[in-house]
């Protein structure tokens, strides 16, 4: 779920950038290639190579996303970056129509409306339990308000003892 949106955060601000005016920086810096040579192993991810998976994740072409240019039609991008991925969605469009608008399967919904409940449930317990230590801490401070009660009155009676004495 924060892996979703961490996603659509970068995809939007992707087609933002890719929308932008090519002399902004932003969109130099995504075209930027650097020069030297890199380190010895496997090369660092690039941010451009994370979008493009995540492009992927959402049963679309990344090359032809390019190709075509279609960040710049806001409404079909917008359909892109909100989709999620395809193990629980299902596509309307097929090539470069809009995907419409999100839809999740079933069990989606149903897991989403579980982890739900279950929330439910846990805050519910949640109060039961601090009721029932408020309930527990006021016991014990009448518990205590009766003993200092009683220690009084026994020194009271101890007091007229004393006078009765005199």
């Amino acid at each position: 779920m924060i892996q979703d949106r961490i996603e659509t955060s970068r995809l939007k601000w992707y087609g933002h950038v890719r929308r932008m005016n090519e002399e902004r920086l932003p969109n130099k810096y995504l075209e930027m290639k650097m020069e030297g040579r890199r380190k010895q192993g496997r090369p660092r991810l690039r941010w451009k190579d994370i979008i493009n998976r995540d492009i992927v994740k959402r049963n679309q072409n990344p090359s032809l996303i390019e190709r075509n240019q279609t960040f710049r039609d806001r409404m079909w991008w917008r359909g892109t970056y909100q989709l999620k991925p395809p193990c629980c969605m299902t596509l309307l469009g097929i090539g470069n129509t809009p995907p419409g608008p999100r839809e999740y399967c079933i069990e989606e919904e149903k897991e989403e409306e579980e982890e739900e409940e279950e929330e439910k449930k846990k805050k519910k317990k949640k109060r039961k339990r601090k009721k029932k230590r408020k309930e527990k801490e006021e016991r014990k401070k009448e518990k205590k308000k009766k003993k200092r009660r009683k220690e009084e009155e026994e020194k009271e009676k101890e007091k007229e003892k004393e006078r009765r004495r005199r």
